[in-house]
């Protein structure tokens, strides 16, 4: 079977996306700003993808087979996405705990919250909720008590002021949450073996979160290399507002 992959496109490809990832690591390195350093590690592990897979692209990878082999090729770019996407998410969080420590905030749990509030609204409904003590007590645990990844969100939108006017600042924290409702859904996608159409609920979140580029002609996610850079640069423009808030 003839390979379908343009290997000299993705030469190309690979080669610029290494000259970008050095440029966003030492913007990252010289800033000092501690955020930054969680960002820095997810940048330098899609760089390691990236040179591995222009190694092997070249037939300069001594341990892998000299002869190109277009499946082993893909389901590594396919790792490479995955990879990208999740090591970016969990640098992201890491960033926003270190935000949160720095300010001596709390996080707000609102899994917590929303489960203490289904356990009193069934107490007010119940006179006699004696029998039942022990299942209210399993749903109050259900899920666990670690925050999530929107808790750390919130939390700092909910305790910073990026814009002095409020009515801009209620916008940009608008857009924001959008922004990373719209890269949970690229994260949890990519993430399985199997690919399914988006749903319509999941298209209007990629577009409302200006992901919709991510959305290909019949409708399935797309991912390309080429994102990979305006993505982390909005993460860095994100956690320079942060910086430079109040």
């Amino acid at each position: 079977m003839k390979n379908q992959v343009n290997k000299n496109s993705y030469k190309k490809t690979l080669f610029q996306g290494i000259k970008d990832f050095g440029e966003i690591e030492n913007q990252l390195l010289g800033d000092g700003l501690k955020m930054h350093l969680y960002i820095n590690t997810a940048s330098g592990e899609v760089k390691i993808f990236m040179v591995n897979l222009l190694l092997y692209l070249n037939g300069k990878n001594p341990y892998y087979s000299q002869e190109f082999h277009e499946d082993f090729f893909v389901s590594q770019l396919q790792l490479m996405h995955r990879a990208c996407i999740s090591s970016l998410h969990i640098a992201v969080e890491a960033a926003l705990n270190e935000f949160i420590k720095s300010k001596n905030l709390t996080i707000e749990m609102s899994l917590v919250k929303q489960r203490s509030k289904i356990v009193k609204n069934i107490k007010e409904k119940l006179s006699e909720c004696s029998q039942i003590e022990k299942e209210l007590k399993e749903i109050e645990n259900l899920g666990g008590n670690h925050p999530q990844f929107q808790d750390y969100l919130n939390t700092v939108l909910n305790n910073t002021v990026v814009y002095k006017d409020l009515e801009t600042d209620k916008r940009y924290k608008e857009k924001t949450r959008a922004y990373f409702d719209a890269l949970s859904i690229v994260r949890n996608k990519i993430s399985h073996y199997t690919q399914r159409p988006l749903k319509e609920n999941e298209k209007d979140r990629l577009k409302r979160g200006h992901l919709g580029k991510m959305i290909d002609e019949q409708g399935y996610l797309q991912m390309d290399i080429q994102f990979y850079k305006p993505i982390f640069g909005d993460i860095i423009f994100f956690l320079n507002f942060l910086k430079d808030s109040s």
